[in-house]
């Protein structure tokens, strides 16, 4: 039989096989004697007849796949063997099941839909566009080039947008997902993860699909990462339902059996994480156990099986104290990165897992040469991520740790700078709850630039890594930014067409582009962190105060007139603080006592820093200003009215009028809003709701916003049925001062939720995300939880005041927690009074105002510390 008629019957085959599932059409003698056949015929001239090779190497590919060890292997070997010589002409026509044997393939989280099987690959065969999506994934796999991803994106959604009989959209939404989970993984964009996610629902839903374990599994793996980085508990139990069923599905002969298992063991371990039942850790370090034991040798999914048993057995070390598991966890890590030749992309997450176990065996040990390897093997890794922020920021993260674990404080702050700046790439493309991971990380950055005796340094990481969301809102309604438009406009488009991109390859794309904007003249600070001489600076009209509370060390590092000043706060122990949080969050709900809370604020903290400059006798009407800065959990508490107050002079309201700002940058945004005159012919919007579906009537809410009126005639007012959101919408780009009396909500897993309850519904963050007023001077938002900010969030401060403060609003007037409906009408009404009188500063009528409370009731603290200014 010629080479095109042996062909045409083992094809034959294949599509037979793949429609009936029966070994017996592949593995009967029959179709042995064919592919005999075939390889006389083609007589070792495999690249003259690409087709036929193909068609060859697939078909002993599927019978290694049926056939019982040992009995597979040299099926296997010849697949092999005729894709290894076939890869270098047509690598469109070389499945992924073999591709990984012949070269490095994707990232340590790559997914499992691009692998699955050979049957798979003949339905991305079928069509051209998935055919070139998956060679263009192939190449990426090789090459790391994000562009090589996005151009098989492309081509798979332009399948997926037509697909064919021989092609049903499940097909290429099976690639699609798991591509889209690949560039997650790569960028840590959440819009990527959330493409995954329904395109992998998409996939399932043929159940009778040849790969649904694969498919499953794959959107398990996007769940469990949504879980991940949005901490969403319901995704967590479905990808292990999903693991779970596709183990259930697969045949424990399917070569990506192992992963399974092992996909199934990190969900467990997450939510191990969560809810701390043991059961979920101990039945992951066996299913991760089972993985590397039913996975060959030689299998290129080893690595993973036992990075993936790596990490259970240290977090069950962590959580027991066993040696052996710990022994375990870094022989599992060896063993992973041992496997991988230098270059192969897989190789850092390998080095970041063996470092990671490591460093918790170091620290717990106290062993000094487990702390040097771990050391050693993060600078390996953190070579190999120049592409892959998410990655970069992890394994930077667990190396400046190290480094500060084992003295080297120069290396320490390098890491974690670096760390910021790839947190920075990550947040700008879109995946701002990969903050909540790196909780703490500038504070530790600011703390180790202290331990080598940079201030400047401090101070200049401090403000990069807080706020970070903030900041980026911020610059796009920058000056400098329109600058850019004026003189390049055509680099300006492209800056804003990378900064609203989707796309993966924007990482080196972004990178160039800044290059080439810093290079005009007058940008050559273009984006650049604030330096020193900027923050300071911005002390012009009183010390700002950023308090940096860390493992290492907590300090006041204070931007004064005369320069940089540290004041070491020894007193404040991170865990201290958290649990005083949480103490004063119990308090709250309850409205109890805080006196003992504000004393341990006044000798830990305000007490020291006041002292050191200077303030020590106040005078009502002349005290100086000073503003907060405060990060963390420490941000949630009433650092403004701190002391013993007993004694006028241990208390910093005798002291100081106190002002709050999330960062430096945004108290300077401010100051830049706020030349003209803060009563300089005020347009003035006042809204009252006094009841709202489902809330507790607030009796003086609409008197509130008619008193506001009165004092200002030309106001416009919008109270109960008209004040809607609508027409609070329509009416704000009007009024340069803004008054809300009404229910306010923060809410702590979903921030930009939060917002203020007016008639028809919530006016939320998300509400006022394009709402942009010029000439806007002054916000009240006289409600509940109007400056809480997310404990998930707790270094980015987002909530309704900053909100207000990127429309637009110079000065507001915010809560951080709940206040009774009478104070805030007395606090409301004794501010204008101030204001109407002469008042020039926010603050200071504020103060006044709060003077007043305090006076009526002394005895109640939690009263008069609910209000407070943020601004210049």
């Amino acid at each position: 039989m010629t080479v095109d008629g042996l062909l045409s019957s083992l094809r034959a085959r294949l599509d037979q096989f793949a429609v009936d599932h029966d070994p017996a059409i592949l593995l009967h003698p029959a179709a042995l004697a064919d592919l005999l056949a075939l390889a006389e015929e083609l007589n070792g001239q495999l690249l003259a007849h690409p087709e036929a090779a193909s068609v060859l190497g697939l078909a002993h590919l599927q019978r290694y796949l049926l056939l019982p060890e040992p009995e597979d292997r040299e099926d296997l070997v010849t697949a092999v063997a005729v894709f290894r010589e076939l890869v270098s002409l047509r690598p469109d026509l070389v499945p992924d099941a073999v591709l990984a044997y012949l070269r490095p393939e994707d990232e340590l989280h790559a997914t499992e839909g691009l692998r699955g099987s050979t049957a798979a690959f003949a339905d991305y065969r079928s069509s051209p566009l998935l055919g070139r999506a998956l060679a263009s994934y192939r190449r990426y796999a090789s090459t790391g080039a994000l562009s090589d991803l996005d151009e098989g994106i492309d081509a798979a959604e332009a399948a997926v947008s037509n697909p064919t009989v021989d092609t049903p959209r499940a097909v290429g939404a099976t690639m699609l997902s798991g591509l889209y989970l690949v560039r997650y993984r790569a960028t840590g964009r959440s819009i990527d993860l959330d493409r995954a996610i329904d395109y992998g629902r998409d996939a399932i839903s043929e159940e009778k699909a040849h790969d649904r374990a694969a498919r499953l599994s794959n959107l398990g793996l996007a769940l469990q990462a949504r879980y991940e980085s949005a901490g969403r508990r319901n995704d967590l139990d479905q990808a292990v339902a999903l693991h779970r069923q596709a183990i259930a599905f697969a045949s424990a002969t399917d070569p990506a059996f192992g992963q399974h298992l092992s996909n199934l063991g990190l969900a467990l371990r997450l939510r191990y994480e969560s809810t701390a039942n043991s059961a979920d850790l101990d039945e992951a370090v066996e299913i991760a156990r089972s993985a590397v034991m039913i996975t060959a040798p030689e299998h290129p999914e080893l690595f993973r099986q036992l990075g993936n048993l790596g990490l259970v057995l240290r977090e069950r070390y962590e959580r027991d104290g066993t040696h052996d598991d710990l022994d375990g966890a870094v022989e599992a890590g060896r063993e992973a990165v041992a496997i991988l030749p230098a270059g192969h992309p897989g190789r850092a997450g390998a080095l970041l897992n063996l470092g990671g176990s490591l460093l918790a065996g170091a620290t717990a040990l106290d062993d000094r040469a487990m702390l040097a390897e771990a050391v050693h093997v993060l600078r390996e890794a953190l070579q190999f991520t120049e592409e892959a922020p998410a990655q970069r920021a992890l394994i930077a993260t667990h190396l400046g740790r190290a480094a500060a674990q084992h003295g080297d404080w120069n290396l320490a702050v390098d890491s974690l700078a670096t760390a910021l700046r790839a947190v920075d790439q990550i947040v700008r493309h879109g995946s701002e709850f990969q903050l909540a991971r790196f909780a703490g990380l500038a504070s530790d950055a600011a703390a180790c630039a202290l331990q080598t005796g940079d201030t400047a340094r401090a101070a200049e990481l401090w403000e990069y890594g807080h706020g970070v969301l903030l900041r980026h809102s911020l610059e796009l309604d920058s000056k400098e930014q329109a600058d850019l438009a004026m003189v390049a406009p055509s680099l300006a488009a492209r800056f804003a067409a990378l900064r609203a991109s989707g796309r993966g390859s924007v990482h080196g794309e972004w990178l160039r582009t800044i290059e080439q904007i810093r290079a005009l003249q007058g940008f050559e600070d273009f984006l650049r962190p604030a330096s020193a001489e900027t923050l300071l600076a911005a002390a012009s009209a009183g010390p700002i105060v950023l308090l940096n509370v860390s493992r290492y060390r907590s300090d006041a590092i204070v931007l004064t007139t005369n320069g940089i000043e540290v004041i070491r706060l020894p007193g404040l122990d991170p865990d201290e603080v958290q649990e005083r949080y949480l103490s004063f969050a119990q308090v709250i709900d309850t409205a109890g006592q805080i006196s003992d809370l504000l004393a341990w604020l006044w000798d830990t903290t305000a007490g020291p820093v006041l002292h050191h400059l200077g303030f020590e006798h106040g005078v009502e009407s002349q005290l100086p200003r000073l503003w907060w800065c405060p990060a963390g959990p420490l941000a949630f508490l009433p650092l403004h009215l701190a002391g013993r107050h007993d004694d006028p002079k241990q208390t910093v309201f005798g002291l100081v009028v106190s002002s709050y700002t999330p960062t430096v940058g945004a108290l300077i945004n401010a100051r830049a809003r706020s030349v003209s005159s803060l009563s300089d012919s005020p347009r003035v919007l006042a809204i009252g709701v006094t009841q709202a579906a489902d809330e507790v009537p607030l009796a003086l809410a609409v008197r509130e916003a008619n008193a506001v009126s009165h004092r200002f005639p030309s106001s416009t007012v919008l109270t109960d049925s008209a004040a809607t959101t609508e027409a609070v919408l329509a009416a704000l780009p009007d009024k340069t001062w803004v008054h809300f009396a009404c229910h306010g909500y923060a809410n702590p897993t979903d921030p930009a939720s939060s917002g203020l309850r007016l008639n028809d519904r919530m006016l939320t963050i998300r509400d006022l995300v394009d709402v942009h007023v010029q000439n806007a001077r002054l916000a009240f938002l006289s409600a509940c939880q109007t400056a809480t900010s997310s404990t998930l969030l707790a270094d980015e401060a987002v909530n309704l005041a900053t909100a207000f403060q990127v429309a637009g609003y110079a000065h507001v007037i915010a809560n951080p927690w709940r206040i009774p409906d009478k104070i805030a009408w007395a606090i409301s009404d004794r501010f204008y009074h101030e204001l109407v009188r002469g008042a020039e500063d926010p603050a200071v009528a504020l103060h006044a105002a709060i003077r007043e409370v305090r006076a009526r009731f002394p005895e109640a603290p939690l009263l008069w510390t609910s209000t407070i200014h943020v601004g210049p």
